[in-house]
C-alpha cells in the first residue's frame, strides 16, 4: 500500500488520472508462440506512441518524456521545427529519430 502511494506521488507530474486497470497493453495481443511474433513485435516497436520504449529496449537509451514528446512530434509533422535552448539535444534526436 505505501508502495503504491510512493509511486503516486513520484509519477505525479504526469498528470495522468487513469487507473492501472483501464490502460491497454499492446503486448497482451501477442504470444510468442505465433508464427509471426517478430513481425508483430517490430510493428509495435516502430508505432509513434511506443517509439521512447523502443529506444529503451533496442538502443538502451532512456529518454525524458521532454525528448520522447519531441520524437513523437517530428513523427506526426510534416515540417517538423525544433526550437529549443543550447544542449537541449536536438541533434541527438535527430540522430535517433534517424534510427527509427
Amino acid at each position: 500500500m505505501a508502495i503504491k502511494k510512493f509511486k503516486k506521488i513520484e509519477e505525479a507530474w504526469l498528470g495522468l488520472d487513469e487507473i492501472e486497470t483501464d490502460l491497454f497493453n499492446p503486448m497482451s495481443l501477442i504470444r510468442p508462440s505465433d508464427d509471426d511474433f517478430h513481425l508483430r513485435l517490430a510493428y509495435l516497436m516502430t508505432r509513434p506512441e511506443y517509439l521512447s520504449f523502443a529506444a529503451s529496449q533496442i538502443l538502451g537509451i532512456n529518454l525524458l518524456p521532454s525528448q520522447a514528446l519531441m520524437l513523437n512530434e517530428i513523427w506526426n509533422r510534416k515540417f517538423p521545427m525544433l526550437i529549443a535552448s543550447r544542449g537541449f539535444g536536438k541533434s541527438f534526436m535527430l540522430s535517433l529519430y534517424t534510427q527509427f
